[in-house]
């Protein structure tokens, strides 16, 4: 699963380099921060502050859903045994 804090200290200390959006699995958005250095940094500090203010709720229901569905599959499957 990813995680909230690290995902916004990437964003606000190699944001710029798209670290933030590579470490999420979005490469097309990090190759783009990398190509265009300026929206690399404004995405890094919009990111790092929107994701900062949020929830951890609606982070995970972002970017963690599919880990989740998988997370409460197994827990699941190790009851009904």
């Amino acid at each position: 699963m990813k995680s909230k804090k690290k995902s916004i200290i990437l964003a606000l200390t190699l944001g710029i380099f798209g670290a933030h959006r590579f470490y999420l699995g979005q490469t097309g958005k990090g190759l783009l921060c990398i190509l265009l250095p300026c929206i690399g940094l404004i995405d890094g500090l919009i990111f790092g502050l929107i994701r900062g203010l949020g929830s951890k709720e609606s982070f995970n229901k972002t970017y963690n859903a599919q880990a989740i569905q998988v997370e409460i599959l197994k827990a699941l499957k190790n009851t009904t045994k």
